[in-house]
């Protein structure tokens, strides 16, 4: 069919039409419907037992056909609700879904980033604990009462820190000090 059918139509003839019960009845030379109102007759040459048949049936059939296709309908008014509603839910989702990895992209950029300043923070950690070290041990051989001068008896032993005019500080300054001069 190319086009719809017009229901309301249908249904309108349905109404007027005779409603029935009809019933086939043949004498032998005309074909009759009997019907409440009177009876249609038909030549009984041209008419087969199957189209008394089909007409005697046809109101009944007709409506039920019309109920049956309300209800197809109704159904397929719900269910393309219930389409329209898990697509809006589908794009909702992918929506969704895509902010997610855009956040989920910058937090890990922002962990790389991180991670990188750590790594960059324990360098320099292990740098000052370096730096530490050898001021420590500068520090100690400064401290160390054996580098002093001292008299043993009646000779005077000779001082290494006297000798060494501070050029162990100056030189472990000069190691650590990242270009500036003591």
């Amino acid at each position: 069919m190319d086009k719809p059918l017009d229901k309301e139509a249908i249904r309108k003839a349905l109404e007027a039409a005779s409603p029935g019960p009809w019933v086939p009845y043949w004498d032998g030379v005309v074909q009759f419907f009997n019907v409440p109102n009177g009876a249609y007759m038909f030549p009984a040459d041209d008419f087969e037992r199957e189209d008394a048949h089909l007409i005697t049936h046809a109101p009944t059939w007709i409506r039920a056909l019309l109920e049956e296709n309300e209800r197809l309908t109704e159904e397929n008014n719900l269910l393309t609700k219930e389409r329209n509603a898990a697509q809006n839910f589908h794009t909702i989702a992918n929506r969704t879904a895509e902010r997610l990895e855009a956040e989920r992209d910058k937090y890990h950029k922002l962990a790389a980033e991180l991670a990188t300043e750590q790594k960059y923070a324990k360098e320099q950690a292990l740098q000052a604990e370096q730096e530490r070290d050898a001021y420590r041990e500068a520090l100690e051989w400064y401290a160390d009462e054996i580098n002093y001068a001292y008299t043993k008896g009646n000779v005077s032993v000779f001082s290494v820190i006297l000798s060494d005019s501070g050029d162990r500080a100056r030189q472990t300054l000069a190691q650590h000090s990242k270009g500036d001069t003591p």
